[in-house]
């Protein structure tokens, strides 16, 4: 098992890839549990060496797009910031990870973690520390994790912030990490606080189950039986908006449709609530650094692509 590494990471590592509009190597199969560690080692070395260590941390924010797989909804049904990384320490247990994500210091606005190995002198790689602190932030975006800023050890300034990575010059150490959140959604009295992750994953299935429908932020608060103006704030305090929310949302719908179907483009714009095609290739290349038609090209099936 040591010589293995999860597959369900390489994934997430081609979906972030296709984010960033990068062409990622082989996508391991949907039923793949493990590849082998070389390869997981070599493809990231090659990234970082190519476009920079800040690529293998905004990597992890293709958690939010990524397929509902098993080991994703096991992660992503955790309540607080806390039980998210309690989950990941369980789930490196479980399937006998040579690394180690260790709690050194935690309270309830924040944690220190550091990656390690199980093997003496045989410390992670810069970019495996790098992918896992990512991926990490890109979970704990997933549950709406209130005021989430992330840094490396020793760094003054939060290299993460509600509105994404920053680019810094990476300090030569990269294995100790300092999260913060905004405490009082983790651990609340029953009815004194929103729940935030319930909320923004409220929001985001009303959107998805009508995606075609003129969604406004009324007409979504109307939906969810909450004010306009609460629900406003919910998803400001969750770091999210209902522009950015919906957005979102049309993106990783079409982005299914223009894999799995033979739907000409200015069909899925609309079938997606965008007010044109025009407006649609916008959003979606702004998005991904390709145009709809690109993207069917570059990642749908070859029976779609011929």
């Amino acid at each position: 098992m040591k010589d293995f590494a999860a597959a369900a990471m390489l994934r997430l590592v081609a979906l972030g890839l296709r984010r960033e509009g990068l062409v990622g190597g082989p996508l391991p199969g949907a039923s793949a549990a493990l590849v082998p560690l070389q390869d997981k080692r070599q493809q990231l070395a090659q990234l970082m060496q190519a476009h920079g260590p800040d690529l293998l941390l905004r990597l992890g924010l293709a958690v939010q797009d990524a397929a509902d797989e098993p080991t994703l909804r096991a992660l992503t049904q955790a309540r607080s910031a806390p039980d998210l990384i309690e989950r990941w320490q369980r789930l490196e247990r479980y399937v006998h990870s040579r690394h180690r994500v260790l709690l050194l210091a935690g309270q309830a606005g924040g944690c220190t973690l550091r990656h390690v190995s199980l093997h003496a002198g045989e410390a992670p790689h810069a970019a495996e520390d790098l992918l896992v602190l990512g991926l990490l932030v890109g979970l704990l975006r997933r549950l709406g994790t209130p005021a989430l800023r992330a840094r490396l050890a020793g760094e003054a300034d939060w290299r993460y912030q509600q509105d994404g990575w920053r680019a810094a010059p990476m300090p030569a150490a990269t294995h100790t990490w300092e999260l913060a959140w905004r405490a009082s959604a983790d651990v609340a009295a029953p009815g004194s606080e929103p729940d935030l992750a319930a909320t923004v994953a409220a929001a985001r299935q009303q959107l998805a189950a009508d995606v075609a429908a003129p969604w406004t932020l009324p007409r979504l608060a109307e939906a969810l039986q909450l004010r306009p103006r609460t629900l406003q704030r919910r998803l400001t305090d969750a770091g999210s908006s209902f522009s950015q929310l919906w957005t979102e949302v049309r993106l990783a719908q079409s982005a299914r449709l223009l894999l799995d179907t033979r739907e000409p483009a200015a069909q899925i714009g609309y079938l997606c609530g965008f007010a044109d095609q025009a407006h649609f290739t916008r959003s979606f290349k702004r998005s991904t650094a390709m145009t709809p038609a690109v993207y069917r090209a570059q990642f749908a099936g070859a029976a779609l692509a011929q």
